[in-house]
């Protein structure tokens, strides 16, 4: 996705919230060559104009949807990793953006350190802080370990509602 001639990787931002925005740009901007858009439309003609290494997606945008943005993404590029920003999560917007080929998700506010290791494992670089790459996995072991543990639980409490009751959720 980048000329070999580009000494950095180029990210696009799409987000909306200039202090989402700010931090983002701290954190990656001695890596990356980054790249922003505040809406779908502007996110959608900058990434044909780019083509980046990678992108980070806001959910909620002013002009709609960021899993619209995803849509449009995967019909131009089917391979190009995307990770999901969001404030907003729930369940159904997790599988929908992973369904829709998202490849990974995280919610705001998030760890400089994880979003960082997230983004130079996929676009196949190695972290430059060994420690660092051990916290994010660590870190995402305890993420993925709660979503499980929430997701037994809200099955065992369906398990014990009357189907009565479940039918009229």
């Amino acid at each position: 996705m980048r000329s070999e001639s580009d000494s950095q990787l180029k990210l696009l931002l799409v987000e909306d919230d200039v202090s989402v925005l700010a931090a983002l740009r701290m954190i990656l901007k001695s890596d990356y060559e980054i790249h922003s858009a505040s809406t779908i439309n502007d996110g959608i003609n900058l990434f044909k104009a780019l083509q980046p290494a990678l992108v980070l997606l806001d959910l909620r945008l002013p002009d709609g949807d960021g899993l619209n943005a995803l849509r449009e993404i995967r019909r131009i590029d089917a391979t190009a990793p995307v990770i999901i920003l969001t404030g907003y999560a729930s369940m159904g917007s997790v599988e929908e953006s992973l369904r829709l080929g998202a490849s990974d998700f995280l919610h705001k506010p998030f760890k400089g350190f994880e979003l960082k290791s997230r983004i130079d494992q996929l676009t196949g670089r190695n972290s430059s802080d060994p420690a660092s790459t051990l916290q994010a996995t660590e870190e995402k072991k305890k993420s993925t370990s709660l979503i499980w543990n929430s997701a037994q639980t809200l099955l065992q409490c369906f398990c014990m509602m009357p189907l009565a009751r479940l039918q009229r959720l």
